[in-house]
């Protein structure tokens, strides 16, 4: 199809509208089917642009581009000016956003450390150089930090012409969401194509989601994926839409008690550690912790009513802290304040508080209120299991580990727990293949007119994995 762009396709209307002299007297049927067209085409020619072009930041000032294409040539220039673009969409002008040399060998070729130096001294661009985490004194790696100097109308968007630039562009592309890459990564990525967030102030950011620069990514640890959505502050959710619906509502769709409840589901079916481990010494030692755990029958009776009745933090655990421990809620809200000072005059709930508790709990940063759970003979079989997790070393050189950063046995529990939600989330997630929306770690972002669709992909993908059924809740 020709890219008609959005002034042509309102004149394909209007010229429309006359050809059948309808006027004004045409009925509400006709011009939403005339509507519905004009933005049918206004969507397939936005969409044709987006894939087959690149466009870049140019300085508006000449100068600051004409020695690195004297020396490098046109190549460098163009795609100097995609890694500009990407930059500023990323973070604005003059914040330093952290680029692998990998990533900017194959955008700027072998001599990239010569074309960035050449760019620092025109003053395009400033440049830090960070240790890598493979860096060592027989082996120095370094990131590349990068800031473009300038601000609001001191560059020009303008596509990408050259044809070696548009080659390593759609290489970098390629090999950045690439043909191993996940159904649900590959999806978060459309998603993000179709999504604006509406404020002036993400306007460097709407640019990056339009053309692409903005690319989903995994967290090693517990292998969710991370987009410009979950570094939203929640205020800022408000204002996310797709952007050929913007005045549809939003909501997210996720597991009541998601962490509790695949606590509970791990206890009950050891098989879920697959979803978190395929190394088999990894699932052997895990395993063993698991048929060493005994849990009391009364305390698995009401801890599985909990999660039925959605009272696991407003009574099932509250009841454990408070059978335990005095003072527990002074306890976690002082270390949470210690670790979030913005905090201080913030006023908790006792659900806040017992969510807080079980999370710090799990992620072995309560020892004193865990110790004091392993006093109780009821509460036997949970303390054993977090303390024998806490206790299981995992072996660096694991696969299971690769890109995990500071590993210590104490996250055992917290990286099983999230990676099997991030399993069952993204098999949800990409079965709707249709559907637009984006993964917030434990929920599903979409539009609300979706969202009983959103929940009963949920519930399947907990069902096809012999993960029972969770309470789905909106908010």
């Amino acid at each position: 199809m020709k890219n008609i762009d959005i002034k042509n396709s309102l004149e394909l209307l209007i010229k429309e509208m006359q050809l059948m002299d309808i006027g004004e007297e045409i009925s509400n049927k006709k011009k939403l089917i005339l509507i519905k067209k004009a933005t049918k085409i206004r969507i397939e020619s936005e969409y044709e642009r987006r894939v087959n072009k690149h466009f870049g930041y140019f300085p508006n000032g000449r100068s600051k581009n004409n020695l690195v294409q004297s020396v490098f040539g046109t190549e460098a220039v163009e795609c100097l000016a995609y890694l500009c673009m990407g930059i500023v969409s990323s973070c604005g002008y003059n914040q330093f956003k952290k680029l692998s040399a990998k990533d900017l060998k194959r955008l700027l070729g072998n001599r990239y450390r010569d074309i960035l130096k050449i760019a620092e001294q025109n003053n395009l661009i400033k440049t830090e150089l960070t240790p890598s985490e493979y860096y060592s004194d027989k082996r120095p790696c370094f990131h590349t930090r990068i800031a473009v100097n300038g601000r609001k109308g001191s560059f020009h968007r303008k596509p990408i012409k050259n044809q070696i630039s548009r080659a390593r562009i759609e290489k970098y592309l390629i090999e950045k969401l690439d043909k191993t890459a996940s159904e649900a990564l590959k999806k978060t990525r459309r998603c993000l194509l179709d999504s604006v967030i509406l404020s002036e102030r993400f306007e460097y950011v709407n640019e990056g989601l339009e053309y692409g620069f903005l690319i989903p990514k995994y967290d090693a640890f517990g292998r969710r994926i991370h987009s410009v959505l979950t570094n939203l502050d929640r205020r800022e959710r408000a204002n996310f839409r797709n952007k050929h619906f913007l005045l549809s509502l939003l909501c997210e769709v996720d597991a009541k008690h998601s962490h509790p409840y695949l606590l509970f589901r791990l206890n009950m079916n050891p098989y879920c550690l697959t979803y978190a481990f395929k190394d088999a010494e990894v699932l052997r030692q895990m395993s063993n912790v698991l048929d060493d755990v005994y849990f009391d029958d009364e305390f698995l009776y009401d801890y599985q009513l909990s999660l039925d009745n959605g009272t696991f933090y407003s009574e099932f655990f509250y009841c454990l802290m408070e059978d335990s421990i005095a003072d527990w809620k002074g306890f976690i809200k002082a270390k949470h304040i210690k670790e979030n000072p913005q905090d201080k005059h913030k006023k908790f709930s006792d659900i806040e508080l017992s969510k807080l508790t079980f999370m710090y709990v799990v992620n072995g940063g309560a020892k004193p209120i865990l110790d004091a759970l392993s006093e109780n003979p009821s509460y036997e079989g949970f303390t054993r299991l977090i303390f024998l997790m806490q206790n299981t070393w995992i072996d660096k050189n694991s696969p299971e580990l690769k890109g995990v950063k500071d590993y210590l046995p104490h996250k055992n529990l917290p990286m099983i727990l999230q990676r099997i939600e991030s399993k069952v989330m993204q098999t949800a997630y990409a079965s709707e293949k249709v559907i637009w929306g984006l993964l917030l770690h434990d929920s599903i972002f979409c539009m609300e007119k979706d969202k009983e669709a959103v929940k009963r992909s949920i519930e399947s993908a907990y069902l096809d994995l012999d993960l029972g059924m969770p309470n789905i809740k909106f908010k």
